[in-house]
């Protein structure tokens, strides 16, 4: 499936980014890109070379701040339990897509979701999976884009990828969506169907915690992704953990150690306090 022109302007800006950060930080070439051999002959540097084995990613939409963290920084920057939950889905990846899962927080600590997000993405980059990322305003913004067939083509490549991180989960929100709360709802329910049914996997990326979630968005929406996708909660080593410890799942596929969490389990204790979203 070939990437729609729209997000190819888009990652060509990645992949160009990530171009000048290695030639320009490069203290071998000093920014050319190569070496001169012999007096005649010109050599890829070594920021070429990297830069070569890393454009993979941006090329699919991983913005370049992801690119390029080995899994020591993972190990460094979040707590034992979350980094094994990373390194099992890696090692098990083909088991870990047999189900759609959101990645979201031990509380409200607005960091983290989107880096192992896409992480992940980047393994199933590994294994030759045909991936796309997409914010979530991003997403609901095509909703309102029937009338122009460019845009079409991005909502019918994000509809058939093998693999989809809808990233930044919960910042959405605009007022056209609030003019159109349920065409908006049933159109990112049907969305989430669709890839279901196709055996496509979602993953979302959110830095809210589950039961922000539950309390902001509608009950179409809720029902959705708690029936249909389980939690894969995440702690960095800056945060202490919170009573939110999702109830384990014992799943039938993926047979993974790694703690999912049922999201039907975690409840709201007043909805009252925040007005719904969709």
């Amino acid at each position: 499936m070939d990437i729609p022109q729209y997000y190819q302007n888009i990652f060509k800006g990645y992949t160009q980014k990530l171009l000048a950060n290695f030639t320009r930080n490069c203290n071998i070439c000093h920014g050319t890109g190569y070496h001169l051999i012999d007096g005649d002959m010109f050599r890829d540097c070594d920021c070429i070379k990297n830069f070569n084995r890393l454009k993979k990613y941006t090329n699919i939409g991983i913005n370049v701040k992801h690119i390029g963290r080995e899994m020591s920084w993972f190990k460094n920057e979040f707590s034992d339990n979350t980094y094994n939950k990373i390194k099992e889905i890696e090692n098990n990846l083909d088991e870990a897509l047999k189900v759609n899962f959101i990645i979201y927080p031990a509380n409200n600590n607005m960091w983290g979701a989107s880096h192992i997000g896409n992480q992940i993405i980047k393994f199933c980059v590994d294994k030759d999976k045909q991936c796309a990322v997409a914010s979530s305003k991003n997403v609901m913004d095509l909703f309102f884009s029937w009338d122009k067939p460019e845009l079409q083509e991005c909502i019918e490549y994000l509809q058939w990828v093998d693999v989809l991180l809808i990233d930044d989960f919960g910042t959405e929100y605009n007022s056209k969506m609030k003019e159109n709360n349920s065409f908006v709802s049933n159109s990112f329910n049907g969305f989430l169907m669709e890839r279901k049914r196709a055996n496509k996997a979602t993953i979302i990326a959110s830095n809210f915690h589950i039961k922000y979630l539950k309390e902001t968005y509608s009950t179409e929406i809720q029902n959705v992704i708690t029936t249909n996708f389980v939690g894969l909660k995440i702690n960095s080593k800056t945060q202490k953990k919170t009573e939110f410890d999702g109830m384990l799942v014992k799943l039938q596929q993926p047979t993974l150690k790694c703690c999912f969490d049922d999201l039907e389990s975690i409840e709201v204790t007043s909805k009252s306090k925040r007005k719904s979203v969709f």
